[in-house]
């Protein structure tokens, strides 16, 4: 008995390896089918969100397989049991057509740094971090303040950042892109395009001219993630599975991420995503 135990054991590893193996047909048949999905869909803006995460998790996949086909490598006895049955071929020539893809890429060459506040004399806000990207405003007065970054998002591209909301009172937060030029700071969310974390609606300047916009983001958590499309005028707001964008942005001025504060001490940072 001890001797079957022993040849068992070389032969089939671990037994939690075995019930993975089993289960690894029915994930790739899910990603194959997701993969059929993106390239019918690909050009649909409604739900390329959706399809970049479809994107990653069949790359998440695809390094459980290749785990797999190693392990089975340092046994030769291992590789008498078949997976795929008779469909071998077919899977395989989906997953190599599922590699095409490759992984999902944003342009994000340019530094996420705050400028630095030119009225010194009122103290609106302060900058602060190693990389100049966590903004705070400092002033008690009860208004906006319009805090940009100081790089240009340049047309053609397509970028993506992460805003951390580091302190709030209440939310009155806007982040989103809007102009370098002066603006009125009364109505701040005016000169550009924002999601408003306090009540998850859009708000912007024209050709849009959101006051209030329903959004499908329901519950705001610390980190959003924000997409620019520099080519089709798209700004996308991301909050964990959920997303919604605003189209139809104008690109003839120069755009650049922007973020408003409301109240004394609210502070947020931005980073590469």
């Amino acid at each position: 008995m001890i001797e079957i135990d022993n040849k068992f054991d070389s032969l089939y590893f671990k037994e939690d390896f075995i019930k993975k193996c089993e289960k690894l047909p029915a994930e790739i048949k899910i990603s194959l089918e997701k993969g059929k999905l993106i390239q019918d869909e690909w050009n649909n803006d409604d739900i390329l969100n959706s399809k970049i995460n479809d994107c990653i998790n069949i790359e998440n996949n695809l390094k459980k397989i290749n785990d797999i086909y190693k392990n089975i490598e340092k046994n030769s006895d291992f590789k008498k049991l078949t997976f795929f049955h008779d469909n071998n071929e077919e899977i395989d020539k989906f997953l190599e057509k599922i590699k095409l893809f490759g992984q999902i890429n944003y342009t994000s060459d340019i530094d996420y740094k705050f400028k630095e506040c030119q009225e010194k004399k009122d103290g609106k806000y302060i900058v602060t971090g190693e990389n100049k990207n966590i903004i705070t405003k400092v002033s008690k007065d009860g208004s906006y303040i319009y805090a940009r970054c100081q790089n240009f998002l340049e047309k053609g591209n397509e970028y993506r950042w992460k805003i951390k909301i580091l302190k709030s009172k209440n939310n009155k937060i806007n982040i989103g892109i809007g102009y370098s030029k002066d603006i009125n700071l009364l109505q701040a969310y005016k000169c550009g395009w924002f999601l408003y974390c306090s009540d998850l609606k859009f708000y912007s300047g024209p050709p849009q001219d959101y006051d209030v916009e329903k959004t499908n983001l329901n519950k705001l958590k610390d980190e959003i993630i924000v997409s620019m499309d520099m080519k089709k005028g798209i700004l996308t707001f991301m909050i964990g599975e959920e997303n919604d964008s605003i189209s139809g942005i104008p690109l003839e001025q120069n755009l650049l991420p922007v973020v408003t504060l409301f109240n004394e001490g609210d502070s947020v940072q931005i980073n590469k995503c």
